[in-house]
């Protein structure tokens, strides 16, 4: 987004939680009649590239596409993604979710908390301790955090 490109997305079906409707385009139709093989499949696909050379051949068009991020995001998906993400107001410092819910899955003693998005019950060591080159490198599927 901040490069001014327009996402034509395929992935999971709960984008709308993540980013705010009409801000991409949504190939997700196509890969699922694809992949049931419906018989409105070509159809899909031909719907999604309309959508693309639309805003490939008219700005107005495209800058659209922009226009969901300039609301507040209380107002993005009618107020869902700021009612989901509400915590997040909150500094969340460390690496990223994912890094944090992986090394809650892999350290002994260690819980990610869904609602806090932080990990509970042991401390990661900081950025560029041994342990990071070493142990969580190691093919243990638990290893032990230093205190």
């Amino acid at each position: 987004f901040a490069a001014g490109s327009v996402n034509v997305y395929l992935g999971a079906s709960d984008i709308g939680d993540y980013a705010p409707g009409g801000s991409f385009i949504d190939a997700s139709a196509v890969q699922a009649g694809r992949a049931s093989r419906q018989a409105n499949a070509e159809e899909n696909f031909q719907a999604l590239v309309k959508k693309i050379k639309a805003a490939l051949n008219d700005e107005k068009e495209w800058t659209s596409y922009f226009e969901p991020l300039n609301k507040p995001m209380s107002e993005w998906n009618g107020g869902n993604y700021e009612k989901k993400w509400g915590w997040s107001k909150e500094p969340v410092g460390g690496q990223c979710r994912l890094c944090r819910l992986a090394f809650a899955n892999r350290a002994k003693g260690a819980r990610f908390n869904s609602a806090t998005q932080q990990v509970e019950g042991v401390v990661p060591p900081p950025f560029g301790h041994d342990f990071w080159k070493t142990a969580w490198k190691s093919s243990d599927a638990k290893v032990e955090v230093p205190h």
